[in-house]
């Protein structure tokens, strides 16, 4: 297991997050009475289900890949000069 990353790990927070969210969301709904207000709460709730299992597959991909494309990111910019890159020294020029 050469390439396991503990940063997927971290995916479980703003899952549960999402979960707990969506579990208000359907408590509330059962108690409205407003048909379409009941609809909105359930396919909101729905949606946070999908984000839920989203950031919950990203998180399951770093883990078993080791990739995170947010590290391929930030050593970009980190290339670049980050906040002290060629467009930040222009910018400063200009000034």
């Amino acid at each position: 297991m050469q390439n396991f990353n503990f940063l997927g790990v971290y995916a479980f927070i703003p899952m549960t997050m999402l979960l707990v969210v969506s579990f208000f969301v359907l408590f509330t709904a059962r108690k409205i009475e407003q048909q379409g207000l009941k609809v909105f709460a359930y396919v909101l709730a729905v949606c946070l289900w999908i984000a839920a299992a989203m950031v919950l597959s990203g998180g399951i991909y770093v883990l078993t890949t080791g990739r995170c494309s947010m590290m391929k990111k930030m050593h970009y910019m980190q290339g670049q000069g980050g906040m002290g890159g060629p467009m930040m020294q222009q910018r400063m020029m200009n000034k």
